[in-house]
């Protein structure tokens, strides 16, 4: 199983990208980037992953821009938003998407 983390503030990447190789064992592969353009780059690379861990408010690519894009082409792809601001509104959308859950 294949994991990609897409998180802009450093310490907070580094943290939960620690976190989860350390708590999800040997079975899972964990990888990270910064901002979404990157992210999406490793996809149109052939880069393929199981679970998107993507905050929503990124640089150069918004986390629901980028699900948005790499859905189309990867429909099973599990995706999940992180996000400090959470409002039914954004939910909404975000739904609509093909999300398969939202942390605040």
């Amino acid at each position: 199983m294949r994991l990609l983390i897409v998180e802009d503030h450093i310490a907070f990447l580094e943290g939960i990208e620690e976190y989860l190789k350390k708590n999800l064992g040997n079975q899972w592969i964990v990888e990270s980037t910064n901002n979404g353009a990157t992210a999406l780059q490793k996809f149109n690379q052939g880069e393929t992953y199981d679970v998107l861990l993507t905050d929503l408010n990124l640089p150069k690519k918004n986390g629901a821009e980028l699900i948005a894009e790499v859905k189309k082409r990867y429909p099973s792809l599990r995706a999940i938003i992180l996000t400090m601001y959470y409002s039914r509104a954004i939910l909404s959308k975000l739904k609509d998407l093909g999300i398969s859950g939202f942390l605040t």
